[in-house]
């Protein structure tokens, strides 16, 4: 027979004890750890939630391109700054190489007939009265004559614009060769939109022209209404020409655009973010653009 002893059985209880509570401490420890780096992710997830605002996106395009060799200056802008240059210009070839060099967006300025007849037009102005193969043909070589090209906007095209005949055979070409088309809105009954979107084409119209009253003030105005329409909308697009205060203003404009949470994109990219291709126009905004805009040119 064999006799415990009391303090044999003390001894037990008390390491019993001990780790017991060591494995308790143990697990309170660990789980005040974890509980201290989940509210720590959670603090920083929401710190980053409510510091992070998704900016506004402007594009600006300038036209006009090609004319003189003094356009060659406006390469100096940053390269989200897109270029619309016009066909068979003296200088449209080498700037539409020069342009394309520096990853900058190139378009071509589609002349298109206006209603009130001008001289200004220049070689590769489409009529509303071609046929499809003199259409064809005049399109054909204006495009080749531009480098680099991956979009269109009309220059000047009150008239063409709104006859659906011939945009429907225009925008078969422009599909045709995988392009997108930029409406500048010359007229308020243009239906470059609506067509360019029936036929599967990425769109967009023109919100401002920036520049088309030369003056530094007036410059200042519109940039100030891009702005304002772009933090409305999300987003909005100008049409600058290449005249030496335009320049001169932009440079030194630009940066502050940062200030506004605005980030500056070049077309093919204002045209990603915003969608058109797959969305039909706002009546809204429309209406609002529409209130916006400056009396038509030609």
């Amino acid at each position: 027979m064999y006799l415990i002893c009391p303090q044999f059985i003390s001894d037990i209880l008390r390491n019993i004890s001990r780790f017991v509570f060591m494995g308790v401490l143990w697990w309170s420890v660990s789980a005040a750890t974890m509980l201290g780096m989940t509210q720590a992710a959670t603090t920083a997830a929401n710190d980053s939630a409510t510091t992070f605002v998704k900016p506004s996106y402007i594009s600006i395009i300038i036209d006009d391109i090609g004319y003189k060799h003094g356009d060659k200056r406006f390469t100096q802008l940053p390269k989200e700054i897109s270029f619309a240059i016009l066909p068979h210009a003296h200088y449209s070839f080498d700037l539409g190489l020069a342009a394309g060099e520096q990853g900058r967006d190139v378009m071509l300025h589609l002349p298109l007939e206006s209603i009130v007849p001008s001289g200004q037009l220049g070689d590769g102005a489409l009529m509303t009265y071609m046929d499809r193969a003199e259409l064809q043909e005049t399109f054909a070589s204006a495009l080749a004559s531009v480098p680099n090209a991956i979009g269109i906007n009309n220059h000047m095209g009150s008239k063409f614009t709104q006859l659906s005949g011939p945009l429907y055979a225009l925008m078969d070409l422009v599909a045709r060769q995988q392009l997108f088309f930029i409406d500048s809105r010359t007229t308020p009954f243009s239906k470059v939109e609506s067509i360019a979107r029936q036929k599967g084409i990425e769109t967009a119209r023109r919100n401002i022209f920036l520049d088309h009253v030369t003056s530094a003030d007036f410059i200042e105005r519109q940039f100030k209404q891009l702005i304002r329409q772009a933090q409305r909308n999300g987003h909005a697009l100008a049409i600058g020409h290449p005249h030496d205060k335009t320049l001169a203003f932009l440079l030194q404009n630009l940066p502050l655009l940062k200030q506004h949470n605005i980030q500056l994109v070049g077309i093919q990219d204002y045209l990603y973010l915003t969608d058109t291709k797959a969305k039909t126009p706002n009546p809204v905004m429309q209406t609002e653009q529409t209130a916006l805009q400056t009396a038509p040119l030609p």
